[in-house]
């Protein structure tokens, strides 16, 4: 039981470990989106500032939400995979436990405790 034990925790701590990795990626993507989106909104508001005619107003903004969305949609790709990627591998090393031979059956489980 001990053996089932040791290898449960190095079990879980190698499903931690990769959890927290990913959760390191995911969160260094959306900080790197986020500042890219700042500054085009920054860019977007100093030619704002310098319009003067409505019809340039309008150009402007249509211009901006264009991008935008284009800008957005190549950046939820990424984002996305990485939350999955994060998931997937925290899972799958969880999941492994179920083929290892230290994993103690629910019989043998149920016995040990009762």
């Amino acid at each position: 039981m001990s053996a089932a034990a040791g290898e449960a925790t190095n079990l879980l701590k190698h499903g931690y470990a990769a959890s927290v990795k990913g959760t390191q990626d995911y969160s260094a993507k959306v900080l790197e989106f986020t500042n890219a989106n700042i500054n085009a909104a920054v860019e977007q508001a100093t030619k704002l500032a310098s319009v003067k005619w409505p019809m340039e107003f309008f150009a402007l903004s249509n211009d901006y939400a264009k991008r935008q969305f284009e800008i957005l949609t190549r950046q939820a790709l990424p984002t996305g995979s990485a939350a999955v990627g994060s998931t997937h591998s925290s899972l799958r090393t969880i999941l492994n436990c179920k083929y290892r031979s230290a994993w103690p059956s629910r019989a043998g489980l149920f016995n040990a405790l009762y």
